[in-house]
């Protein structure tokens, strides 16, 4: 009876052990919805297109650059260096940022540059 009880709480170890690792060294998936204003437009000899975000990524106002990849040529056409956009984007741990949806927001090009006034100056 014993030994079916070691072999039983090692069974159980083992597994709780595997569902650990597997849990640790899954890919996680992301999806973010904000507001920026395109400041570069990238196209690369592979045929990979993307786009630079700058975006206000706290209450103090700094902005953070993101690279995101828009995986239609036609709607990178469309994208305008120096207009704010309204951006859906998701990402794979360790990938980089594909984007999902855009549309257009003026009113966050106000509120950008009403902050950012002096670094136009």
């Amino acid at each position: 009876m014993k030994k079916f009880i070691l072999i039983i709480a090692g069974i159980l170890f083992i597994i709780s052990i595997i569902v650990v690792f597997s849990h640790l060294t899954r890919k996680k998936y992301y999806n973010t919805v904000t507001s920026g204003i395109v400041i570069a437009k990238n196209h690369d000899t592979e045929g990979i297109f993307s786009i630079d975000l700058s975006i206000i990524k706290n209450k103090n106002y700094e902005t953070e650059i993101k690279k995101i990849i828009v995986k239609n040529e036609n709607i990178w056409n469309l994208i305008q260096i120096e207009h704010s956009y309204f951006v859906n984007f998701s990402w794979i741990t360790g990938k980089l940022p594909v984007l999902e949806e855009i549309e257009i927001n003026n009113e966050y090009k106000k509120k950008y540059d009403s902050i950012h006034k002096d670094d136009y100056e």
